[in-house]
């Protein structure tokens, strides 16, 4: 069976919910890695300390570019982060090229069986 990847990104106000995504992707899904694009220190800190198995907690700064940066200053924080749904695969295959399929799934969904 091959591995799945999945993607997202919520900060410390959707963290319950990305939580709960995983758990959810836990329990329907054998073999799967959770890429957690972390908006906010605070949520990236708090996965790092919970340490859950096949979840990958990322710090945004380590890939924040200056264009994003920039897109940052003219958005609010939701229209940044729909500005950064796409970037989150980037990120990923910068750390693993070798991913043959990722999936971007938002923060606030559950699977109720294996996708």
């Amino acid at each position: 069976m091959q591995m799945e990847h999945y993607t997202t990104l919520f900060d410390s106000n959707y963290v319950y919910q990305g939580i709960n995504l995983y758990k959810s992707l836990r329990k329907h899904c054998k073999e799967f890695q959770l890429w957690v694009i972390c908006m906010d220190d605070e949520v990236f800190n708090l996965l790092i300390k919970l340490n859950f198995m096949n979840l990958r907690p990322l710090r945004l700064s380590d890939f924040e570019t200056d264009a994003l940066r920039d897109a940052k200053k003219g958005r609010t924080f939701g229209e940044y982060c729909w500005t950064m749904t796409p970037f989150t695969f980037e990120f990923v295959f910068q750390l693993n090229p070798e991913i043959k399929r990722l999936t971007y799934v938002d923060s606030d969904v559950w699977v109720r069986k294996n996708p």
